[in-house]
């Protein structure tokens, strides 16, 4: 039996077969076993004002008061020190009432940190985290786990339906798709659109949908039309951006949509092609993976290489380990080895551990190839952003690598490691690229984009080419506006009235219109490579009206499937369910509606 003088009894009685207890304010009855502990978590959690004129007894001096007396000097016994309860040290006033503004307030950034951080749900339940809450601001009650469930479920249907309606606004949408598979071995198939709204480049997530069933071209086009079904852009989507595996080109094709290859893929199989047909580069780069496995398996390993940075004065640099999927990471592993080539070999002379040995020509091997692939992995993070024009830049960026490789085999003696590697490499650019400027979707989307026009071309014939394609496309595409917003005359008086004038009207050759705008647009000059082509289609909106258009359907195509990581946060919820539990993915820059500021990453 708890002892009847314990302050909490104030406000609670125990019922008859004294197995409960009732609480005076709200008459809530409570399982008691002889325990006070779940009278005063009552309190806490429902009369916060009743629980301050309370002071729970304590026989022990608190952390911080025994940290302070420490740091003072002057450490008293504990058991000797009164304490008060954190209740104490706040002015502690009603709780905010469910529905007020600031209730509602805390609960949306809540819900907003935890998607933003992706924090588990029964957070709210962590007793850590209740009291950092209550310190902050006592009169806060966090909400259960169940109403946070049920207010993310509200602000995912709430911003579904402002993207549908702001996508509504977009005349032509591109989409990008890509399968991947989680840490626990279920497939996703991952769909993002993007779209130029107010003279702006959107790009949003609008599902990674759970894909179970087979991996065939039937059931991946299935899903993409389920999807684009439900976002009612079945009509407007114009390209889909896939990587170069065979069931995903086959799914776009039997959508009946234009297909582009993800330009970073490609870079990948041109790199992986590059590096496997020099032998020597090979056999390199199989020691560095063991040496860098080593260090990343041992402590002893690699604190001594810490050791020797510190003695060397030199940053503390982690090893990189090459993943087989992403060419990327064999530059980064590469790079990073020879940036740590001092404080590494004095490292490997303690070791014992049958490690390969690493002669002068394996350093030579490994700075000709960081400095022949580091242009390829410039274009391949330049490529992956997420918020810029992309598109346009294929066939110059492929234009300006087979330039900088062809330079580079002119300044290698012939024959050796770095001559055979850039000679690969501008081989295989040009086996796997070399339909890029007769793709009708590159190569208008280069020529609108006025950093590039022809410019962008090796080849001046095919820019001509893309030139007289784009004329065509123009024609039919004012052809098609004049038809929709012609109307009849309302009367014969009018047509008698008119007739002289509408016949000059009407002999009026809108193809002719657009091609005098394309000249015009073609004889300015290039814009600066760093300027936005987006805003300079919208300063131009008076002078290019025709034009414009065209631009903004070829301009807001991504040129791959696999955006920066950094740049990864989307803009619109998507619920997928796995068995029993619910993955959100919210859009961070979207949560309080569409505008500038929200659609700009931090």
């Amino acid at each position: 039996m708890a002892t009847p003088t314990s302050t909490v009894w104030k406000y609670f009685n125990q019922t008859d077969d004294k197995t409960k207890v009732r609480c005076d304010i709200c008459k809530r009855c409570l399982k008691f076993n002889s325990s006070t502990s779940c009278m005063w978590k009552h309190l806490k959690a429902f009369h916060r004002t009743e629980l301050a004129s309370l002071q729970r007894p304590s026989t022990t001096a608190s952390q911080d008061e025994m940290d302070e007396g420490a740091e003072s000097g002057n450490c008293p016994p504990p058991a000797k020190r009164p304490i008060q309860t954190v209740m104490h040290q706040y002015a502690i006033k009603d709780p905010y009432l469910p529905n007020s503004i600031p209730k509602k307030r805390l609960d949306n950034k809540l819900l907003k940190m935890m998607v933003k951080d992706m924090q588990p749900y029964n957070i709210v339940n962590d007793e850590g985290f209740r009291e950092f809450v209550y310190a902050l601001d006592p009169r806060y009650q966090l909400p259960s786990r169940s109403t946070l469930i049920r207010n993310l479920e509200e602000q995912y249907d709430t911003t579904k339906t402002s993207l549908k309606k702001k996508m509504e606004e977009a005349d032509h949408i591109s989409v990008t798709t890509d399968m991947w598979t989680s840490i626990n071995t279920e497939a996703y198939l991952a769909v993002t659109a993007h779209f130029i709204i107010d003279d702006s480049l959107m790009s949003c997530l609008l599902d990674v949908h759970r894909f179970p069933q087979r991996h065939t071209a039937d059931e991946i086009a299935a899903a993409l039309h389920e999807i684009f079904r439900d976002f009612n852009i079945e009509n407007k989507v114009g390209c889909v951006v896939t990587d170069n595996a065979a069931n995903m080109v086959a799914a776009v094709k039997k959508l009946v949509l234009r297909h582009m290859p993800c330009f970073a893929h490609t870079l990948n199989l041109i790199v992986k092609d590059g590096l496997s047909a020099v032998a020597e580069l090979t056999e390199t780069r199989e020691k560095v993976k063991r040496i860098v496995g080593h260090f990343k398996s041992s402590c002893v390993s690699m604190e001594k290489l810490s050791k020797y940075q510190r003695e060397m004065k030199l940053p503390e640099y982690k090893l990189v380990q090459e993943v087989e999927t992403r060419w990327n990471s064999t530059y980064l592993m590469l790079e990073r080895f020879l940036a740590v080539k001092v404080p590494l070999s004095a490292a490997l002379s303690t070791i014992d551990a049958g490690l390969p040995v690493l002669f002068s020509s394996d350093w030579d091997a490994i700075e000709s190839a960081v400095r022949i692939l580091h242009p390829f992995f410039q274009v391949t993070e330049e490529i992956s952003a997420e918020l810029n024009v992309t598109a346009s830049k294929c066939i110059p960026m492929v234009r300006n690598l087979q330039k900088v490789t062809t330079s580079m085999m002119q300044q290698q003696e012939k024959g050796n490691i770095g001559y055979r590697l850039a000679e690969a490499l501008n081989g295989t650019l040009q086996r796997r690229c070399s339909a890029y400027e007769t793709s009708r979707l590159l190569s208008k989307a280069t020529i609108l984009d006025p950093r590039f026009k022809t410019l962008g071309f090796i080849s001046p014939q095919k820019a001509d080419e893309a030139v007289k394609s784009l004329s065509s496309e123009g024609a039919m595409f004012v052809l098609e506006g004049q038809a929709q917003a012609s109307t009849p005359l309302a009367s014969s008086t009018a047509n008698e009235l008119w007739h002289d004038f509408d016949t000059q009207v009407s002999s009026q050759n809108p193809r002719q219109d657009f091609l005098t705008e394309l000249k015009l647009y073609l004889a300015e000059p290039n814009i600066v490579r760093t300027e936005c082509p987006i805003q300079y289609w919208s300063a131009k909106e008076a002078k290019f009206h025709l034009l414009r258009e065209l631009a903004r359907k070829y301009l807001s195509v991504p040129a791959t499937s696999v955006p920066r990581v950094d740049a990864a946060e989307r803009k619109v919820a998507v619920k997928t369910w796995t068995g029993f539990s619910v993955m959100w993915v919210f859009p961070m820059n979207n949560w309080n509606g569409f505008n500038n500021e929200a659609l700009t990453l931090p």
